[in-house]
């Protein structure tokens, strides 16, 4: 449909002048076809009433060098976004959620989250799940997460612990408390969660612990195919550095080469289920993070069996109280411009999957 002026997205300025969007083709406009980037409905609604927030975290006017919209109208922290500041107490503490799963969360299903730091990020999928993920026949939870951290418990608890806090405590304490069936943490969960430490992305097969891998017997699993996890989830991947110096335009070729061996492996251990199966990966886009290219990456990783489903607009707002941070530093950083790429099974293509995992595929006529 027709773009709307980038005017109405911000309060009234004094200034007759018009600021416009970059058109659909400018190719420094978030690498990303329009018709495959998404919103959630909340976010969009803030924008128009006026949240100069949420209007950058949809335009990137910034991103897009849109000088004379960013000069008469300037970027604000996202704690200036009504939905967060009208909350009543600790922003992290909140368990406001919408009304519908965010993030293209489909429960009832089985999740899989590597490379969370803080754990923030698993705790608001958890409260989702739990809120939308309904129960098995008997009365148990019908989802499952298993929440992962690169860093082993020792140093995520001297990192991470001191300078976050939720509800329920720390998120790793909330996680903590959600386990086995939820039962320590509210009787009637609908998800199940489980932790684990030094778990690689790029290694799935040797860091997960065995019960947790395919075939495993903790968690629910896929029951269609026998794949282990409906979805898995890295946000801000990068490589292993010192504190607070991850994604440095220096490591890009290495970062690359990190998410095009995370997909392989996920894809040819047997870790999605084949059917609806779906790989999310979040990222900034912004200069040198467009760089990246992350669809292409994960397409030519899968060597052609997944295909880019869309992109959806990062909105810390409908997942709290997930704060994005730095590799082994409680510092957050800016995020408005990050999008949240999914990724599925190539349409018209038959997996043919034996015991050692994914063995290759066939392309089909639609």
């Amino acid at each position: 449909g027709k773009e709307p002026d980038a005017s109405c997205l911000a309060p009234p300025v004094d200034t007759p002048a018009r600021a416009r969007p970059p058109p659909a083709h400018d190719p420094i406009h978030r690498r990303i076809s329009s018709a495959l980037l998404q919103t959630h409905r909340a976010t969009a609604a803030c924008a128009i009433g006026g949240c100069v927030a949420c209007a950058y975290k949809i335009c990137a006017f910034d991103v897009c060098l849109d000088r004379a919209f960013v000069s008469r109208v300037p970027n604000v922290r996202p704690e200036m976004c009504p939905r967060i500041r009208g909350r009543t107490g600790s922003t992290l503490g909140s368990k406001r959620i919408p009304r519908r799963p965010p993030l293209g969360l489909r429960p009832p299903c089985a999740m899989l989250t590597v490379g969370d730091g803080d754990f923030s990020y698993s705790v608001a999928v958890a409260r989702c799940l739990d809120r939308f993920g309904g129960r098995v026949e008997g009365g148990g939870p019908a989802s499952f997460l298993l929440a992962t951290s690169y860093e082993p418990e020792k140093t995520v608890l001297a990192v991470y612990d001191a300078g976050t806090t939720t509800a329920g405590g720390t998120p790793l304490e909330e996680l903590t408390k959600r386990g086995r069936g939820g039962k320590a943490f509210r009787p009637s969960s609908r998800v199940d969660v489980e932790v684990a430490f030094g778990v690689n992305a790029t290694d799935l097969e040797k860091t997960v612990p065995r019960r947790f891998r395919s075939g495993g017997t903790a968690g629910q699993g896929c029951s269609c195919c026998g794949g282990r996890y409906h979805r898995i989830d890295w946000n801000f991947p990068c490589t292993a550095v010192a504190s607070g110096k991850d994604g440095q335009l220096g490591a890009r070729d290495e970062d690359v080469r990190l998410v095009a061996d995370f997909v392989a492996g996920a894809l040819d251990g047997g870790w999605l289920c084949l059917r609806s199966g779906e790989l999310h990966l979040t990222h900034k886009t912004k200069p040198p993070y467009g760089a990246w290219d992350i669809a292409g990456t994960v397409e030519e990783a899968s060597g052609g069996r997944l295909e880019r489903r869309g992109a959806t607009v990062l909105d810390r707002a409908v997942i709290p109280p997930y704060v994005p941070r730095k590799a082994l530093d409680r510092k957050s950083f800016p995020s408005h411009d990050a999008l949240v790429y999914s990724f599925g099974w190539r349409k018209g293509v038959n997996i043919l999957r034996g015991e050692g995992g994914v063995e290759g595929f066939t392309a089909q006529a639609d």
